[in-house]
């Protein structure tokens, strides 16, 4: 496992707006390479995540938002550790092996629903994917 170790304060981080009344939470520091591209929020099966298409060598390829922050190898998947999928700060993210994700939810009993929960930040009222605090 390997975790991203920064603790970002208000004054460190913004929100990048996806469409549709969704945003993300990001990390200042991140914004040069995130802007970019063209991000959209993107159900999967459990929640939203941000996404983009991107065009390489004639292909398609959808990239991930927390992949790219986290630099998540291919052979792992991005944990968001406060099960907020549209929370994008380094803090946030835990880069872990696919099985042990999956233990994790399990062990964890954690289910999410189809619900937006308005939360306010910096003033802006934001839908994030469903949120299940530990």
């Amino acid at each position: 496992m390997t975790k991203n170790n920064s603790t970002p304060t208000e004054s460190t981080v913004t929100t990048i707006n996806l469409g549709e009344g969704f945003f993300t939470i990001v990390d200042r520091v991140d914004l040069p390479m995130l802007s970019k591209f063209t991000w959209h929020a993107v159900r999967s099966k459990r929640n939203y995540y941000a996404k983009t298409v991107v065009y390489t060598n004639g292909s398609k390829f959808v990239l991930s938002m927390s992949r790219l922050i986290a630099k998540t190898p291919r052979s792992q998947v991005c944990h968001h550790i406060n099960h907020r999928s549209l929370d994008n700060r380094r803090a946030n993210h835990l880069n872990m092996e696919p099985h042990k994700h999956t233990s994790h939810h399990q062990t964890n009993n954690l289910q999410v629903k189809y619900t937006d929960r308005p939360t306010a930040l910096f003033g802006e009222t934001m839908n994030f994917a469903p949120i299940n605090d530990p």
